[in-house]
């Protein structure tokens, strides 16, 4: 998954500057004694392309769990008894 063009809002403690909270694209603010920080925001755009990014990979997690779930099953199966499987394998 690729990494999210952040861009940063200057923390709350900074609106009463005289200047208003500033916009940058990295975090120039130092930790303020306050305790506020800068908040990130993310662009829609990229925020849309990131979240089918997870979908899509939620979707191949989900059929690789369902294969593994079959496959656990089949070998339970197997180990019950003679194997169905093959044809010509009966066993006494």
């Amino acid at each position: 998954m690729s990494e999210p063009k952040i861009i940063y809002l200057g923390p709350a403690c900074e609106a009463g500057t005289g200047d208003g909270r500033t916009w940058a694209e990295d975090n120039p603010w130092p930790d303020c004694e306050c305790g506020h920080r800068p908040v990130q925001y993310v662009l829609g755009e990229t925020f849309d392309r990131m979240k089918a990014e997870r979908d899509a990979l939620q979707l191949r997690l989900n059929a690789a769990d369902q294969r593994i779930d079959e496959l656990v099953t089949e070998l339970a199966n197997v180990r019950k008894g003679p194997c169905k499987m093959i044809i010509g394998d009966e066993l006494p």
